[in-house]
């Protein structure tokens, strides 16, 4: 009788971990954990309806950058790059604590929103920006979406990261010629 070779288990594969979160992204699934890494980058990009016209963040830039400095600071937050454009924002941070960086996304997204709806409050008839969802929360807020983030890998990816969001400042001050790009995920901009 031979002896039968015991068979082992398969090499377990390692599911494939979640990068990104919030955007659109945020539409289809329920509350999930954003995934954060202390030790690597984050792509952040933030995206209000409402910001046209003398509500747009390229005007109110002075007032976005100030809350960017003062915030970073108390959370703790290294600002790599930041973009500032009409109705979004893109930058590039890090931070060594989980839940200083989240304090930082939402403070920051509030105190912005809170002192551009204060300095120029909806007129009659004007709504607030749809969140999606049909609960009233949903629909009353400055922001469209979710804070989008995307953990960005050291090397090639956050040198690419970097270029986007920097290109996204010259694009705004249009010195250069916007060009769409194809990835749209980033917080439901189309060609962002």
């Amino acid at each position: 009788m031979k002896p039968k070779q015991t068979s082992f288990p398969a090499p377990e594969v390692k599911a494939k971990r979640r990068t990104e979160h919030g955007g659109v992204l945020s539409l289809s699934s329920r509350k999930t954990r954003r995934p954060l890494n202390s030790k690597r980058p984050v792509h952040l990009v933030l995206r209000s309806d409402l910001a046209r016209g003398k509500r747009s963040l390229f005007k109110n830039k002075r007032l976005v950058l100030q809350f960017l400095r003062k915030y970073s600071k108390m959370f703790g937050v290294r600002v790599y790059e930041i973009a500032v454009c009409g109705n979004h924002l893109h930058g590039v941070v890090r931070c060594s604590d989980r839940t200083r960086l989240q304090n930082f996304f939402r403070v920051f997204a509030g105190q912005v929103a809170q002192e551009i709806l204060r300095m120029h409050p909806l007129q009659r008839g004007e709504e607030k920006a749809f969140r999606g969802g049909t609960h009233p929360k949903s629909q009353k807020s400055f922001w469209s979406l979710l804070a989008y983030t995307r953990i960005v890998a050291w090397g090639r990816d956050f040198e690419n990261v970097i270029a986007y969001v920097f290109r996204n400042t010259l694009e705004t001050l249009k010195l250069i010629e916007y060009t769409r790009t194809t990835r749209r995920i980033f917080s439901g901009i189309p060609g962002a």
